[in-house]
């Protein structure tokens, strides 16, 4: 998992939210309890709202599960609650309350918000790598302080991995005018289970199927070409297939791999005989790392 003290300082987005309520709500208790706000940070939303560079946040889960010795749900608890991000900020249909000036609380965010939560998992599913919400950002946070603005200061890092492929060249046998049309992953896993509670992922149970990369750029040849496909985190085999403009495949497989949560692997590939050796892959936070070249034949 990506450090999130890097992500607040590369990224983060403040976002704030005043909880819903009414004068009586509030208890009259000299001020020692406060409804809760809501600042929210976000790293690389580029792979959140791929279609515009609108902050299209959407709906996000909360589980505040200690709050001081309070133990009452739905004021100073609460249980995969609903946030909505709109034109005022977060807000949601109950408010809920620090429990003292002093009080500490322990909460778990995630993003998007799923309303289904089985023994505290949700499933996730990446099949469909033009869906906007196929990232998963999450937050485990303990003995989280009152502020001066009673807020909850979330950093929301990537729970998922990241794979890059970029196409450098086609070999010097590709007639010219030849482009790539797709880049289709094999072997590995397109669905888990994500635990809210420890922040493990759980595929034991899961099948491999094709996933279908989502190209980001390309150049005005359509030679060079960068794809991208956010999966779930496991370790496997797995085969690129390229499929060129005329119909014609190479495909390349790459050894047993670890795909490590909150972290991006690109690897470099060259389309045709033009051959290079194949690259290692190596771990590293949620940025891009070059795996070196491979050759696809």
């Amino acid at each position: 998992m990506n450090k999130l003290n890097n992500i607040l300082a590369v990224a983060a987005i403040a976002l704030t939210f005043t909880a819903c309520s009414s004068d009586n709500d509030i208890p009259a208790d000299n001020g020692k309890e406060y409804p809760i706000s809501l600042s929210v940070g976000i790293s690389d939303l580029s792979v959140v709202t791929r279609t515009s560079s609108t902050l299209e946040f959407g709906e996000l889960g909360l589980y505040i599960t200690r709050n001081g010795e309070k133990t009452l749900q739905g004021k100073y608890l609460c249980n995969n609650a609903q946030f909505t991000y709109g034109s005022n900020g977060w807000s949601c249909t109950n408010t809920y309350y620090w429990a003292a000036d002093n009080a500490t609380i322990d909460y778990v965010a995630y993003y998007p918000y799923q309303s289904t939560v089985t023994g505290n998992s949700i499933s996730w599913d990446v099949t469909d790598q033009r869906n906007v919400n196929r990232d998963l950002l999450y937050q485990n946070a303990s003995n989280v302080a009152n502020t001066v603005n009673h807020s909850i200061g979330i950093i929301l890092g990537h729970v998922c991995s990241k794979l890059v492929v970029n196409v450098s060249k086609l070999g010097s046998e590709i007639a010219e005018g030849t482009k790539i049309s797709s880049i289709k992953i094999g072997g590995l896993k397109p669905k888990g289970t994500f635990n809210l509670t420890d922040g493990t992922w759980d595929s034991s149970n899961e099948t491999a199927a094709d996933i279908d990369m989502v190209k980001s750029t390309t150049t005005t040849s359509g030679m060079n070409s960068t794809y991208e496909a956010i999966l779930i985190p496991q370790t496997a085999p797995f085969t690129l297939t390229i499929r060129l403009s005329d119909n014609s495949e190479y495909q390349l497989a790459v050894p047993s791999h670890t795909f490590a949560a909150g972290t991006c692997y690109t690897l470099t590939i060259q389309v045709g005989q033009d051959k290079v050796n194949l690259g290692s892959i190596t771990q590293a936070d949620w940025d891009t790392q070059d795996g070196g070249p491979l050759n696809a034949q």
